[in-house]
């Protein structure tokens, strides 16, 4: 069961470092950026290795503009202009 375990998280790190590494974060859904920032925040706990940091930056960074948007589309659709895409 360990080894089951550590196949998959293996396999959702390597999916999350792909992911910010071909720059397609903007692709995936909130949901699975926060899985992935959790994986990747795990092996940053375990291992220690500043080389994991960008990759949590880029999908912070990701989630954060996600949210500015969602805010500013609220603002403008309550003042009756044009969303944001």
């Amino acid at each position: 069961m360990i080894d089951r375990f550590k196949m998959d998280f293996n396999a959702q790190l390597n999916d999350a470092f792909r992911v910010v590494r071909e720059g397609r974060p903007v692709e995936k859904s909130e949901d699975e950026l926060h899985a992935m920032l959790q994986v990747l925040r795990q092996y940053y706990a375990s291992q220690c290795l500043p080389s994991t940091l960008p990759a949590i930056d880029a999908i912070e960074n990701e989630l954060s503009r996600r949210q500015i948007k969602k805010k500013i589309n609220s603002c403008w659709s309550k003042a009756g202009r044009f969303m944001v895409k």
